[in-house]
């Protein structure tokens, strides 16, 4: 078999992901102030997962998140990136950053560095699926009016970094479009209410509903793959059993 195929089906049959509806599956969100203060990090939505065709009422929720964050908080720190996402010992990794990258004018340039770096440096250490936010609207608003074209190419440029990466297990969940053009969700230009932490706990919800129903489809397709090449072994084992004594006595004849 090839070795690239027998890497990722090991990879596979390791992920973290609790398969019994009896045990409960644990996530950690990393983020900033809307991480940090928001009802959906603090399990107040989670108990929507069974309404998502989930086996599981409840999670095991860790918040992460600190005011004033960014990319620039964990790039190159390996060791306090370790330290927020529990060890790496968590079944789901969630992270909304880049909203401070992009309030501080961070290039979209570093900022694609930044966030690649963190994405490698966690798959490096656990195959737990990440889900990953887009940025939500508010940022567009308080800049807007004043340098509209240059914010809008910046925004764009920085959804698309976080749309497109291409490490491995990592699923976009879209707060864009979960908040986009209402002023209503809104604490402040910057913070979400009550309002928005609802509209984003739903896009967060779907989005890990998607992603197990998507993992617990990739395990039973391999063990379905497993099991066909054990009957074949087996099969072929048999055979080899039951034709060994015609085997022995045409090619191996005594001297």
């Amino acid at each position: 078999m090839n070795r690239k195929v027998v890497v990722f089906v090991i990879g596979i049959m390791l992920l973290p992901l609790p398969i019994s509806a009896d045990e409960i599956p644990s996530i950690v969100f990393i983020g900033a102030s809307n991480t940090n203060t928001i009802q959906w990090a603090n399990g107040s939505y989670v108990t929507k997962l069974p309404e998502k065709g989930l086996p599981w009422s409840e999670m095991t929720i860790t918040n992460a998140g600190i005011d004033g964050t960014g990319t620039y908080t964990y790039y190159n720190d390996s060791e306090f990136l370790k330290l927020q996402a529990q060890n790496y010992t968590t079944d789901f990794i969630f992270l909304m950053l880049g909203g401070n990258d992009f309030l501080r004018g961070t290039n979209p340039g570093v900022f694609q560095e930044q966030i690649g770096w963190i994405l490698s440096e966690i798959r490096n250490n656990t195959q737990a699926p990440i889900i990953l936010a887009n940025l939500i609207w508010s940022p567009i608003q308080v800049f807007d009016f004043l340098f509209p074209d240059e914010v809008r190419e910046a925004h764009t440029a920085y959804q698309q970094i976080l749309t497109n990466q291409t490490v491995e297990n990592v699923f976009t969940v879209d707060v864009y479009n979960a908040t986009i053009d209402q002023i209503d969700y809104y604490a402040d230009p910057i913070h979400l209410n009550e309002l928005g932490h609802q509209s984003v706990a739903n896009a967060i919800h779907q989005q890990l509903a998607d992603t197990i129903i998507e993992i617990l489809a990739k395990i039973e397709r391999l063990e379905n793959r497993l099991q066909g090449i054990f009957r074949g072994g087996l099969f072929l084992v048999l055979m080899l059993i039951l034709s060994y004594p015609l085997l022995r006595r045409r090619y191996l004849k005594p001297q």
